[in-house]
C-alpha cells in the first residue's frame, strides 16, 4: 500500500508549485540560455516546485532583425531542447520553424 501524504500536502489536494523564472539572458547565445533556464530549473527543484515557467524566446532571446528566425539558431534550440530532461517540468520559450507557405 502507498504511503499517504500528510494532509497538509499540497499535492495531496491536487495543487503543484509553480515558479515563474527569468533568467539573465544572452541575444543569440542559445547554449548560454539554456544553462541558465537549467540553473534555475534546479534551483526551483530544490525548493520543491513542479512546474518552472519561462519568458517567451527565452532560449533564442529577442534581438535585432529577428535572430530568433534564423535556420542555424533555430536548429541549435531544437537539438538542445531535445536532450533536456529536467524536473520539475519547464516551460520554456523559444522559436520554431514553420512550413514555407506556396
Amino acid at each position: 500500500m502507498a504511503a499517504r501524504r500528510p494532509f497538509a500536502a499540497i499535492h495531496r489536494h491536487g495543487f503543484v508549485r509553480v515558479a515563474a523564472a527569468t533568467p539573465t539572458a544572452s541575444s543569440g547565445d542559445v547554449a548560454f540560455n539554456v544553462q541558465a533556464a537549467i540553473g534555475l530549473a534546479e534551483r526551483a527543484h530544490e525548493r520543491g516546485c513542479d512546474l518552472v515557467v519561462f519568458p517567451e524566446l527565452n532560449i533564442s532571446s529577442y534581438a535585432v532583425d529577428d535572430l530568433h528566425l534564423q535556420e542555424e539558431v533555430l536548429e541549435v534550440v531544437k537539438e538542445l531542447d531535445a536532450e533536456r530532461d529536467c524536473p520539475p517540468a519547464p516551460v520554456v520559450g523559444a522559436g520554431e520553424a514553420r512550413a514555407q507557405q506556396p
